[in-house]
């Protein structure tokens, strides 16, 4: 999976017919340019430049439909207040998510939650940022956004980048499918274990 609405692009392998190959790359297009089956995308100049990666109609239609949402995503991030505990309070309420029924599913006290909201920046890890964002099913740039506005900065660290994984693939999953995909992993559970 990767960060496109939780689905994977797959890649034909196709044998790429040398002239037109040839006459791709010797025009350096910077756009993309259409066969009668294929897309074809250049790889940017600081990649290499020299691979093409293939994609027919229907995931190329699925890909110019993720970047459509660019101009939503840009206001709703626009539109969210400065704070950690307004912007947390906006997407609760967004959401239809009490208190109570994020403090469940997290395993703390409907108090914490409500000490959360009212913080500018609180002292949280960013497994906990991340719990969060899963709980509230945020995409990718709505939970860089809360992140940042608390004042984290992950790390290259195995643990934060099993949780960046985790914020951009695993966001429209419930807690639940989380967690087992985290111990199956062998890391610990963002949640605590359903009864």
């Amino acid at each position: 999976m990767d960060g496109l609405g939780g689905k994977s692009l797959e890649r034909p392998s196709l044998e790429v017919p040398s002239g037109l190959l040839r006459s791709f790359l010797v025009r350096g297009c910077a756009d993309f340019r259409r066969s009668p089956r294929l897309y074809w995308i250049p790889l940017h100049p600081q990649h290499g430049g020299k691979e093409l990666h293939m994609i027919n109609r229907e995931q190329m239609s699925k890909f110019a439909e993720e970047l459509s949402k660019a101009s939503h995503t840009a206001t709703a991030l626009q539109s969210l207040p400065t704070t950690f505990g307004a912007t947390l309070t906006e997407h609760m309420k967004k959401r239809r998510v009490t208190n109570e029924a994020m403090a469940e599913v997290l395993d703390v006290s409907a108090r914490t939650i409500s000490g959360w909201r009212n913080a500018q920046a609180p002292s949280l890890q960013l497994r906990d940022i991340t719990a969060i964002c899963i709980c509230l099913h945020l995409e990718p740039e709505l939970s860089d956004d809360l992140i940042a506005k608390a004042g984290l900065r992950p790390t290259c660290t195995e643990e934060h980048t099993v949780y960046r994984i985790l914020l951009r693939t695993m966001y429209p999953y419930e807690p639940a499918e989380c967690n087992e995909i985290l111990i199956l992993a062998g890391f610990p559970p963002l949640f605590r274990a359903s009864a």
